[in-house]
């Protein structure tokens, strides 16, 4: 950031119009680079240019588009919005610009190198109004998003990128069978988001003698699941490669276990490798 030095002590220093736009620019240079943090790209990947801060409510009758006060930010740069009403031309769309204006309260008299007194103006305003043009490539549209809408946009992105993309935890569940089936493989995972259980089932087992009618799978961290659900499995035999749909559901014996069924066999299986997943509200 730039500023001005002022740790001369003892000196006098002089200070000029440089010196002063000097102060405003690194002022402004600071107060964009923050503000461009949030300028994310719209739904066409293209970068948007601002966004509102407060206020700047649009009401729209019929080709008549006005706006209440407010702030809003173009381009890195807080603007004030005055309030304006606009008719929206054939083809054109609204969008928030900056105009410049002047204060004549800092109407100055300066003096040229001849020292002939010169009238100019130095209070300068710089605020947002709508206007209709048929495209604007420095504005942002009259219903521009909010602030507080893309800090609620960014952190739900970041928690969505946490449940599809964050590590899964591996453990090895407890199993049931009702017939002699042995696992010999486990590869199980998890992830807890707040009360929901996402699972990931891959387990191959070694059959004595029977084919089982059910497998009880057991939740990990000795939750119990809350709500009732269905879906499906695959049960598929090693030595063949055929494979059994399965229904996978709440255990009706113990909540604390996930109960998988096969539809039918249709041989006796010595080795199968059972897989499913399943997103299930636990306590």
């Amino acid at each position: 950031m730039n500023r001005l030095k002022t740790d001369f002590t003892g000196l006098k220093v002089p200070f000029n119009w440089d010196d002063l736009a000097w102060m405003q620019s690194g002022i402004k240079q600071a107060l964009e680079g923050f503000m461009k943090t949030f300028l994310i790209n719209n739904d066409d990947g293209y970068p948007i240019n601002g966004f509102k801060l407060s206020g700047a409510d649009v009401t729209v009758v019929g080709n008549n588009y006005t706006t209440t006060q407010g702030w809003i930010v173009l381009h890195g740069e807080v603007c004030y919005v005055p309030g304006n009403s606009v008719i929206k031309q054939g083809g054109h769309g609204v969008y928030y610009e900056i105009a410049e204006t002047v204060d004549s309260v800092g109407n100055k008299m300066a003096y040229d190198a001849a020292n002939t007194p010169v009238n100019v103006s130095l209070y300068e305003q710089r605020t947002a109004i709508l206007v209709s043009k048929s495209y604007s490539i420095t504005g942002i549209e009259y219903s521009g998003r909010y602030f507080s809408e893309i800090i609620s946009e960014i952190v739900g992105m970041k928690e969505l990128n946490s449940v599809l993309s964050g590590l899964y935890k591996s453990y090895q569940p407890t199993v049931g069978t009702d017939h002699a089936a042995t696992p010999t493989n486990y590869s199980c995972s998890y992830k807890l988001l707040q009360k929901m259980l996402f699972l990931n089932i891959n387990i191959s087992f070694s059959i004595a003698a029977t084919n089982p009618t059910y497998y009880d799978i057991k939740l990990p961290l000795t939750r119990s699941i809350q709500n009732s659900f269905d879906t499906v499995g695959f049960l598929m035999n090693a030595a063949t490669g055929d494979g059994i749909i399965c229904r996978v559901f709440k255990s009706p014996t113990d909540p604390q276990y996930i109960r998988v069924v096969p539809v039918s066999y249709s041989a006796s299986y010595s080795s199968v490798q059972l897989t499913f997943q399943a997103v299930v509200n636990i306590n």
